[in-house]
């Protein structure tokens, strides 16, 4: 079997020729709203990841604040 023939075979597999044109599109179809599906479901999984992070942060800096406050209040009262 030629290199072209098995390019062939790998991009466009026997199956889909004994598929009737609207089958074919309808498979071709499915699979593209498959994709889209994957990828919106991974980037609302990333934008919640980034969300929870980002509210981690905050309230580690506001500890942070507070602490600072807390030692500088303290020093004050020292002198």
């Amino acid at each position: 079997m030629s290199n072209s023939q098995l390019i062939t075979q790998q991009t466009h597999p026997p199956i889909l020729d004994r598929l009737r044109p609207l089958d074919r599109a309808a498979l071709r179809l499915g699979l593209v709203l498959i994709h889209f599906a994957r990828s919106s479901a991974e980037r609302r999984r990333l934008r919640r990841a980034r969300a929870l992070q980002t509210s981690e942060l905050e309230r580690s800096l506001d500890r942070l604040r507070t602490e600072q406050a807390r030692h500088l209040l303290h020093f004050r009262q020292g002198l």
